[in-house]
């Protein structure tokens, strides 16, 4: 299957593409090492997660036409590992991003990852996540209830808010500033 954008061209020849009508996969090749990873920390851009680890970062969108996720996972130095995208039925903001979250952790426990780094710009499901606080929507808690059950299969999760100042601990997960 020809890849569905330049883009995804661009991505399908360092690693694997795979597509469907409404989602898009990315992998990056085989070559990559989980062991080889360091941790160069920075605070005034993108932070590296630590030896041993991946980042992933999730994004979710609502518009008046409809919803997207997507996410990527790097390395400590911005090697591109995986990314996702998808479409979604229309949905809230605060559902969209806790599908964009939920889809990430779908695909690292697959891949059989753990002690991920996870960074997001929805700071309020963040610390809800990060607290175990009750959402009340009900379609946010649905969301929040599947990723509640993943987070235990993946170790020693962090989470942190993209600009964040302050954050709460998820048991087995610690959120970073």
């Amino acid at each position: 299957m020809p890849p569905a954008s330049p883009e995804a061209a661009m991505e399908s020849k360092r690693g694997n593409l795979k597509t469907s009508s409404s989602s898009s996969i990315w992998t990056a090749p085989k070559k990559s090492k989980l062991a080889n990873l360091k941790s160069v920390p920075s605070s005034s851009i993108w932070t590296t997660p630590k030896k041993g680890r991946l980042k992933l970062n999730f994004d979710g969108s609502s518009k008046s036409k409809g919803s997207s996720i997507g996410g990527v996972y790097r390395d400590h130095k911005g090697k591109f590992i995986l990314g996702y995208a998808q479409g979604i039925s229309r949905v809230t903001s605060s559902v969209a991003e806790l599908v964009a979250l939920k889809r990430g952790l779908q695909l690292a426990v697959k891949k059989g990852w753990s002690d991920i780094s996870i960074e997001g710009d929805f700071k309020a499901g963040i610390d809800a996540i990060a607290s175990r606080a009750p959402f009340r929507a009900k379609k946010d808690l649905g969301q929040y209830m599947q990723i509640a059950a993943m987070l235990p299969l993946l170790g020693k999760t962090t989470m942190s808010h993209a600009g964040a100042k302050l954050g709460k601990i998820y048991p087995g997960a610690q959120v970073l500033h």
